[in-house]
This record gives C-alpha cells, sequence and structure tokens, in this order.
C-alpha cells in the first residue's frame, strides 16, 4: 500500500460520520466543557451525548469512546478534587498515567468479549473491511486481536515508564510525557494501518 493510498484511507475516515460521532465530537465536547464548566460537567456532558448516540445509531463504537473519556474523566475530576495515587501532584502527568490505565481497562474488557474495540472503529470509519474476501476467516478476526493486543502492551508500558519516571524525579518527564501523548498515538495508529495488510497478504 502506498503512502497516497494510506494518506487516502486516513482522510476517508476523518471525514466519515463514524470518525465524527464516535471520535471527535466525544473529544471536542469534553475538551470544552472541561475547559469552561470543570471536569464535573465534561463528564457529565460527555455521558449524556454518548448515551443519545448510542441509542440512536445502536452501536458500540460510540459507547467504547465515551468510556474511555468517562473513566478518564473520572479519574481526573478525582484528582481536582485531591486524590493524588502514587503521591503525583502534577497534572500533566496525572493526566498520562489516567489515560493509560483507561485505554487499558476499556481495550481488555473489549478483547475479553472477543470484540476489540479498534476493529469496531477501523470497520464503522471504512466499512469496506467488511467486503474483503478475507473479512469472513479466522485470520481477520485474530489480526485485530493482534492490533488490539499491541495497544493494551503499549499502554501498560506507558502506564510503567510514566510512574517510574515521576517516582525518581526524573528532570526528562514533561519530555516522556509528551511522547507518551500524541506521538505514541499517531505511531500505534500506523500499526494499526500497516500490521492488519501485512498479515492479509501473508495469507493470500
Amino acid at each position: 500500500m502506498n503512502n497516497e493510498v494510506k494518506q487516502n484511507m486516513f482522510l476517508r475516515y476523518l471525514s466519515s460520520r463514524s470518525a465524527l460521532e464516535n471520535i471527535m465530537v466525544p473529544i471536542i465536547l469534553y475538551t470544552v466543557m472541561f475547559w469552561c464548566f470543570g471536569a464535573g460537567w465534561a463528564v457529565i456532558s460527555t455521558a449524556i451525548y454518548g448515551v443519545c448516540v448510542a441509542l440512536i445509531r445502536k452501536g458500540e463504537n460510540t459507547l467504547s469512546v465515551v468510556l474511555l473519556l468517562l473513566f478518564s474523566g473520572g479519574c481526573h475530576y478525582a484528582f481536582s478534587k485531591g486524590f493524588t495515587p502514587f503521591g503525583i501532584t502534577q497534572e500533566s502527568v496525572f493526566l498520562s498515567v489516567s489515560s493509560a490505565v483507561s485505554m487499558l481497562v476499556i481495550l481488555s474488557a473489549y478483547s475479553l468479549v472477543n470484540r476489540p474495540m479498534i476493529k469496531g472503529l477501523a470497520e464503522s470509519g471504512l466499512p469496506y473491511l467488511k467486503t474483503l474476501p478475507i473479512s469472513e476467516t479466522a485470520l481477520y478476526h485474530r489480526v485485530w486481536h493482534e492490533v488490539s493486543m499491541v495497544w493494551i502492551i503499549a499502554q501498560a508500558i506507558k502506564l510503567l515508564v510514566v510512574l517510574i519516571w515521576a517516582q525518581e524525579g526524573n528532570k526528562s518527564l514533561d519530555m516522556i510525557v509528551f511522547l507518551f501523548s500524541w506521538p505514541y498515538t499517531v505511531a500505534l495508529i500506523a500499526f494499526s494501518v500497516k500490521w492488519p495488510k501485512k498479515r492479509w497478504q501473508r495469507a493470500l
């Protein structure tokens, strides 16, 4: 798959209704409400939005993203009320840790019930995946479990590294927190695009 095709796939997903409803709107809503009214209202408004969309669309993908936001938001709200686990008092560090824990919990829960969250998000944004000749095979589903497992392991690594750096009071802590934010997520998304295609091509 060349770079132009990958870019088209990425842009196609971002412009899809699924990406808008399941990812962009919940994140924007939570962020705006958080900065305007605080973590409490951010959690409540995101929960209401998630319930409404889930009932209208009857899909699990919106619910998974909303659960992530609510779990992380609930932790952030607790932090604002004085909850400081592991002695973490720096907000950016706590947000990094809570996001890793949130991803670990939600991704693991979906994987345990045999519904990898990454697979659902990918298929809702790129419906043609369901029409691939390999989509009804055991390999297709196994590959998405592999992708999900990599995300889970990656979040566990993020959690451990940030906690260890925070406990040691390392001066490079801010850099570590940054590297484990959007650059880390972008790398995982890139892996999620390349790995399935590589595995499916090898089987054909």
